[in-house]
């Protein structure tokens, strides 16, 4: 870059950004990569160099290789942010294992980048990161602590465009579509839409589209007056109507029968709600936020999910991320499982040991931050000291046979969690279609008894929830 356009980018007060690595090509590059963006780079080949130029002036952000003469990247990532805490750190490194993404994790390193990468890789990653963190500063004026989502821990750069997206449109009307793996806590973050919108002091109402029979699904929903059908002894409000004034949330929308799609349609478009049985319409008033772990547009295409209604609900889509690719919140919400979990049950546990950490770190979370509550709470009995050590989450169920991300690569985890969706998936499909009858549900997928029982426990799976009335 020109002189003169980097002093126009100082005059723009563009992000300062540091980037130090040992191999002089590789920063010009890397600097290249990045001017072009407007933020304002400095390059130092010398990590002690480095750590005299933190001290001499504040940067937004700092890039530095793992490998390095004098000092290796962590030590002196370490030292920097000593100096200097609300400074946002990424690694570079061309030999990634576990046991690095540990130690960086530890210190506060926000995201790594494996060597060779494109120009395109550095500046998304410098991007997210910086994004992150002008959030926290906006959400945190003079240095006092974030607000964060309660019951939600998220202080990662892959939850940052969330947090954006919820301080954004919170208090609008927006109707709002959750996506994400199962467990990922889409029916916390839809609360927080609602406790952080002017509906607060209203009902939140929370339906599970998949949980009820088709027939008692359409009278929780709408309501029905006296007498509809055999039953119906008194006129009873519906859920959508017990929303009036707050919010609605539909989990799992693609799991609404179809032949119901149309009458939640006629719902959100004309603004009122007919029980069954009954001629008249009532006007409802609530805000409509849906969640989904399906693909909503493979849905469409199959005819499960009317592209109507899908164009309805997709008004803002929001993806949480696996807690995967969050690692960076592991350790805290482990320790906020653990105080809240401790007092329940009785357990004088407060913490967890290193080794404890580095084995929840490894793990690839299939079950996401549902799977870690879990573990944490059927490990806290079995603790014999006050912090939980890796043999009490082995019996808790962390096995041994559950590879490391690390290790067997991001590709390798990413195949077992679509492995482990489908196998869930195509086990309830079977026994919807089979009405909560496991011996039809085995002979419809062609599978044995032993093994359709072995899937029902792997996945916690209670046949009679599909049982129709």
């Amino acid at each position: 870059m020109l002189e003169a356009e980097r002093r126009q980018a100082r005059d723009k007060e563009a992000a300062a950004v540091l980037i130090v690595d040992d191999d002089e090509d590789f920063l010009e590059v890397c600097a290249e990569a990045l001017e072009r963006t407007g933020v304002r780079i400095t390059t130092s080949t010398s990590s002690r160099e480095a750590l005299k130029l933190a001290g001499m002036e504040k940067y937004d952000l700092i890039f530095a290789d793992l490998k390095m003469p004098e000092m290796d990247g962590l030590e002196f990532l370490e030292r920097a942010m000593a100096a200097d805490p609300e400074l946002a750190v990424v690694l570079f490194t061309g030999f990634p294992t576990v046991e690095t993404a540990v130690r960086a994790l530890r210190i506060g390193v926000k995201d790594y980048l494996t060597k060779p990468f494109s120009g395109a890789q550095l500046r998304e990653v410098m991007e997210r990161v910086l994004l992150a963190r002008a959030a926290e500063r906006a959400a945190s004026p003079q240095g006092m602590p974030a607000p964060q989502i309660q019951g939600f821990i998220c202080g990662s750069p892959a939850m940052a465009p969330v947090l954006d997206l919820l301080n954004r449109i919170a208090g609008l009307i927006s109707t709002v579509f959750i996506t994400g793996e199962t467990g990922t806590g889409k029916g916390v973050l839809a609360k927080a839409f609602h406790d952080r919108s002017r509906r607060c002091s209203k009902p939140f109402v929370a339906v599970n589209c998949g949980a009820l029979p088709e027939n008692l699904l359409e009278s929780e929903l709408f309501g029905h007056e006296r007498g509809a059908f055999t039953g119906a002894t008194q006129a009873r409000q519906g859920l959508i109507e017990s929303a009036e004034g707050g919010t609605l949330f539909l989990d799992e929308i693609v799991e609404l029968p179809v032949n119901l799609q149309p009458k939640l349609l006629d719902v959100l478009q004309a603004r009122q709600v007919r029980r069954i049985g009954s001629s008249a319409a009532r006007p409802v008033d609530f805000r409509l936020i849906v969640a989904s772990n399906r693909d909503a547009e493979q849905a469409v295409k199959e005819g499960r999910l009317r592209e109507d209604l899908y164009f309805r609900i997709n008004v803002v889509r929001i993806e949480l991320p696996p807690l995967r690719r969050r690692q960076e919140d592991i350790p805290a919400l482990a320790q906020h499982f653990i105080e809240e979990l401790s007092y329940t049950c009785g357990s004088l546990v407060k913490g967890l040991n290193p080794e404890a950490l580095e084995t929840l770190l490894a793990h690839p979370w299939p079950g996401n931050v549902r799977e870690l509550r879990n573990v944490i709470e059927r490990a806290l009995p079995l603790a014999s000291g006050p912090l939980l050590t890796p043999a009490d989450l082995l019996p808790a169920g962390l096995s041994a046979e559950k590879k490391a991300a690390g290790d067997e690569g991001i590709f390798t985890v990413e195949r077992e969690a679509a492995i482990r969706n489908f196998e869930q998936d195509y086990i309830e499909e079977l026994l919807r279609k089979a009405g909560g009858n496991v011996a039809l549900a085995c002979r419809l997928g062609g599978i044995p008894r032993n093994t359709f029982y072995r899937y029902l426990h792997k996945y916690s799976i209670q046949p009679e929830h599909y049982k129709k009335s």
